[in-house]
């Protein structure tokens, strides 16, 4: 099968969407520089179905904190995968992999004490790399 999803971190999509390689093959040569390059425009020049950027922090560490004092961190690395991915799941057609789950938990509550709702979510499961040459991870350096 041939690749159909493309997932990145943000740091990757920012510079990728401006890159002149990509704005080239996508608007054509002489292509006016602020154009904007959505997913969309990524995985229909690549021939991909999907196209995903996570943008998550991570706030409680104190690697990096913002302006208003907010500390978090990057989920995300410098790293883009490029693979097949099955459109449903199943035992006799190949994909990269495969998410797992079982006994998903939500609950919500009202705390008076700091007038605030809180919800709380719990569950299993297991990635599972079920066919590894069926994606490519490609780790950029030099991204900030």
């Amino acid at each position: 099968q041939s690749a159909n999803t493309m997932v990145m971190g943000g740091l990757v999509w920012k510079y990728l969407k401006r890159h002149p390689d990509i704005t080239y093959l996508i608007f054509g040569p002489g292509a006016n520089r602020d154009l904007i390059t959505t997913e969309a425009d990524v995985a229909r020049a690549f021939g991909l179905d999907n196209v995903y950027v996570g943008e998550a922090l991570y706030t409680g560490d104190e690697e990096d904190t913002d302006e208003s004092g907010i500390t978090y961190s990057r989920i995300w690395g410098a790293y883009c995968w490029i693979g097949y991915v099955s459109p449903a799941p199943s035992l006799v057609n190949p994909s990269a992999g495969y998410i797992f789950q079982q006994s998903y938990r939500v609950r919500s509550w009202y705390d008076d004490a700091s007038d605030t709702d809180w919800i709380e979510c719990s569950g299993s499961e297991d990635e599972v790399v079920t066919c590894a040459n069926a994606g490519y991870l490609y780790t950029l350096s030099g991204l900030a």
